[in-house]
């Protein structure tokens, strides 16, 4: 089974494909004028800005501010770790740079897919619906239904395996480095929790997502910035590390392999929440 999942990972995950992810990055900025450099204060005031300024709920029945930390909470976890950590191990630190230059062209991408899913969505009485899986179909046409299909099963399966049994395998590790707790007993902890947050419905979630969510982000930046500023100078070498090895060959292969592996990852643990996070977003 690993023998099979390494070669799947490899042709998946190999340079082909990611030259096709950064490729169609790069076009839709250029088509998109550059959006994401050049039109800051427009998403910024969309984003942020509509937490100051729309205090009623949306018609899913939640506030814009519960709306965004449903979003970040798929965005901040252990991919944020793993996947950097597995880039620079594999391309050394100027792989970090390649990751901050996938990440521009990524937010392009990202721009695209959301709109994309606004502008194809489907209503219902309980809301709205829609996703790739029905963009696909409704861009493309009919004839391109076997390719929704497929991404709609590969999203379910990405959710069991690349999404939670990864990032609870990853959570069970670093516990038991700490107190020795058994995987199944972590398994079953992190199961609890996920389940009794989703189990009331997006009300439930969005509840417990903005209690969360402000205290896990708020940490995790503060933990960053502790450490840069802790010892200046190794932050400065650092700094000149990341630039001086980012255009030597290794590093950039390294950085792509590893923003892929956790954008793989990230997606996994989001999909289950990827359709609510695009309808929320239409409605900010």
């Amino acid at each position: 089974m690993e023998n099979i999942i390494s070669a799947i990972n490899k042709t998946l995950w190999g340079a082909p494909m990611l030259i096709l992810l950064m490729g169609c990055g790069a076009y839709l900025t250029v088509r998109l004028k550059f959006f994401q450099i050049l039109k800051v204060r427009v998403w910024l005031s969309e984003t942020l800005g509509s937490l100051l300024g729309k205090k009623n709920k949306t018609a899913c029945g939640i506030s814009p501010y519960q709306a965004l930390s449903s979003a970040l909470a798929s965005t901040i976890g252990s991919g944020n770790l793993i996947g950097v950590a597995t880039a620079i191990a594999s391309g050394g630190a100027g792989a970090v740079f390649w990751m901050w230059v996938a990440a521009i062209f990524g937010m392009a991408t990202k721009y695209a897919e959301v709109f994309l899913a606004v502008h194809f969505r489907k209503s219902k009485k309980d809301g709205y619906y829609g996703g790739p899986m029905y963009y696909i179909e409704s861009g493309l046409g009919k004839g391109w239904r076997w390719l929704s299909v497929i991404f709609a099963v590969s999203g379910a399966l990405a959710c069991i395996g690349m999404g939670g049994m990864n990032q609870a395998n990853s959570v069970a590790r670093v516990i038991d480095g700490w107190v020795k707790l058994p995987p199944l007993v972590v398994g079953g902890t992190l199961s609890f929790i996920a389940w009794a947050s989703v189990s009331g419905g997006i009300g439930k979630l969005s509840k417990t997502v903005e209690k969360i969510v402000p205290v896990m982000a708020l940490f995790f930046i503060g933990i960053c910035v502790f450490i840069m500023l802790s010892d200046v100078k190794k932050t400065a070498s650092a700094l000149a590390e990341i630039f001086k090895a980012a255009l030597t060959p290794r590093a950039v292969y390294g950085a792509m392999g590893g923003e892929m592996m956790r954008r793989a990852m990230r997606f996994g643990i989001a999909r289950g929440v990827f359709q609510m996070r695009q309808d929320l977003g239409a409605h900010r």
